[in-house]
C-alpha cells in the first residue's frame, strides 16, 4: 500500500488554522459597503451636503473623508486576511476622520461619537469561534 504524501487531516489538526465567526465576516463586509457608498458621497455629491448645512464644508475636507473611506476598505480587506496592520489603519484613520470633522466645523461631540466606530471594531474582534478570537488570529 502507498502513502500519500499529501493526505491533509482537517483544520482541528492544524495549529496554523484560522476561523473566524461569521458576525466578524459579517461586520467587516458591511463596513467596506458603507465606506464605498460614504466615499463615493463625498466625491459625487459634496454640494448636496454642503446646500443643507450651515456653514460650508471645504471641498478638500470631502476629499480627504473620501480618501479615508477607501483607506477603511483596505483596512478591512487586511483584516480579513488576518493582518494586524489593517486594525491598527483603520484606528489611524478614524483618528484622522476626527480630526477632518473637526476642521471643518462639525461638532465636538459628533465628532468624538465617530470614534465609536474602532471600539465596535475591537469589540467585534472579540468574538470567538473555536475557542479563539478573531484577534487572536491577526498576525
Amino acid at each position: 500500500m502507498e502513502s500519500d504524501s499529501s493526505f491533509n487531516p482537517g483544520p482541528q489538526f492544524d495549529e496554523n488554522y484560522k476561523e473566524r465567526h461569521g458576525c466578524v465576516t459579517a461586520f467587516l463586509i458591511g463596513s467596506m459597503i458603507l465606506n464605498a457608498i460614504i466615499a463615493l458621497v463625498y466625491l459625487f455629491a459634496s454640494g448636496v451636503i454642503n446646500d443643507n448645512l450651515p456653514d460650508p464644508i471645504p471641498q478638500s475636507c470631502f476629499y480627504a473623508l473620501a480618501g479615508f473611506g477607501i483607506l477603511n476598505i483596505i483596512c478591512n480587506i487586511l483584516m480579513l486576511q488576518w493582518k494586524k496592520i489593517g486594525f491598527w489603519g483603520a484606528v489611524i484613520s478614524c483618528i484622522a476622520i476626527f480630526i477632518v470633522n473637526v476642521f471643518s466645523g462639525l461638532d465636538i461631540l459628533q465628532s468624538v461619537m465617530g470614534l465609536g466606530g474602532i471600539g465596535a471594531l475591537a469589540g467585534v474582534l472579540q468574538i470567538r469561534k473555536g475557542g479563539k478570537s478573531a484577534w487572536n488570529n491577526l498576525s
